[in-house]
């Protein structure tokens, strides 16, 4: 049996996390988006990697860039860091919970604080890190996609550019809304 080999997308959130777990899931790999939701601790996130299949098991979230060290540590994932100016996807965030209250302040404590702990991960030689701007440019994401997974030749499309693939608002608010979380990893 062939050992999973593990990797962890993570940027600032809007920085389109979910199209990655899109694009990296294929017939031999799967990237579970945003499932810090569902996780109580850190060994509930431990436990997601632990599968023996698929042969590339990779978690996409952002609100994981806190953790980056420990995982990066004790997981030994992989890892892609989407850099994405703070002020810019700051505000994407509020325009996409527009509808929701959202405490200005605390979201931009929220955004610096992960900002500078992903920066201190951007030298680490199991980290690549890729520009939002050049999601737009299919060598540089075709070089991200074959660092995470090296020996998954599984073609990148280019219609893949064109899909607007994000997690849908008022499903995420719900969720947090209603699942009590013990928010274990912005300690």
């Amino acid at each position: 049996m062939q050992q999973t080999s593990k990797f962890l997308i993570t940027g600032l959130p809007r920085s389109r996390t979910a199209w990655w777990s899109v694009l990296t899931s294929t017939p031999a790999s799967l990237c579970l988006h945003e499932p810090l939701r569902r996780c109580q601790s850190f060994d509930d996130l431990d436990a997601l990697w632990s599968a023996p299949e698929p042969q590339y098991l990779g978690v996409s979230d952002s609100g994981l860039a806190t953790q980056i060290g420990r995982i990066m540590a004790e997981i030994q994932t992989r890892t892609l860091i989407i850099d994405r100016d703070m002020g810019e996807a700051l505000d994407s965030f509020l325009k996409y919970f527009a509808d929701f209250p959202v405490d200005k302040v605390k979201a931009a404590a929220y955004f610096r604080i992960s900002a500078q702990a992903l920066s201190h991960y951007c030298g680490h030689p199991m980290t690549k890190v890729v520009h939002f701007a050049d999601l737009n440019d299919f060598d540089a994401v075709n070089e991200c996609y074959e660092w995470l997974m090296p020996d998954n030749p599984w073609p990148l499309r280019p219609d893949v550019f064109s899909m607007n693939i994000q997690a849908d608002a008022n499903a995420v608010a719900f969720e947090v809304a209603t699942q009590p979380h013990t928010m274990w990893h912005a300690a």
